[in-house]
């Protein structure tokens, strides 16, 4: 299990894992913010990174696309399967 450290909104996560939703998505992830300061297409925000859309790198937090690679490969979501098979 990969062990992350945060400090969010003044509360110390020591296993944020816990608090990642599986997926590839960050619909529900209480470190998913939307910036009131940045256009729709820029304006998600990953508490677990510090950085938004509007920084180098990142481009689709806004659209709830997940950044990090926590919780990423579950049922729901399997980036090792090849797409030609069923």
């Amino acid at each position: 299990m990969q062990v992350t450290y945060l400090e969010f909104k003044g509360i110390r996560i020591l296993h944020a894992e816990r608090v990642i939703p599986r997926g590839d998505n960050c619909s529900g992830c209480p470190m998913h913010e939307v910036s009131a300061k940045h256009h729709r297409q820029e304006n998600g925000f990953c508490a677990l990174l510090g950085r938004g859309d509007w920084m180098p790198g990142l481009s689709f937090l806004w659209d709830w696309v997940k950044e990090c690679s926590i919780n990423l490969n579950s049922e729901d979501c399997d980036l090792d399967a090849d797409p030609a098979k069923p």
